[in-house]
């Protein structure tokens, strides 16, 4: 059963392949992507969206830890109009 949303929140390094490889096999209509390294947000966001499997619906920084250099950003994928259901 696909699911409907999946919510990731990798460790700073990102999500490993065997994740990517099953997001895409599965292909939920909606990711959520909270990371804490934008460089590997950008990383990720282009291994999801270089086929057009998946559109950016929205990158959203987030002030988590005020007083820091730290800002996570919430990405929201949704699954192209190319994909079937």
């Amino acid at each position: 059963q696909r699911p409907t949303a999946v919510l990731l929140d990798p460790p700073r390094k990102g999500l490993q392949e065997p994740v990517v490889v099953s997001l895409l096999h599965h292909l939920p209509p909606v990711i959520l992507y909270l990371s804490c390294d934008p460089a590997t947000l950008a990383r990720d966001l282009g291994r999801f969206c270089s086929q057009g499997e998946y559109q950016i619906s929205s990158v959203q920084p987030l002030d988590f830890f005020p007083n820091t250099s730290h800002v996570e950003c919430l990405a929201v994928l949704q699954l192209s109009d190319q994909q079937p259901p």
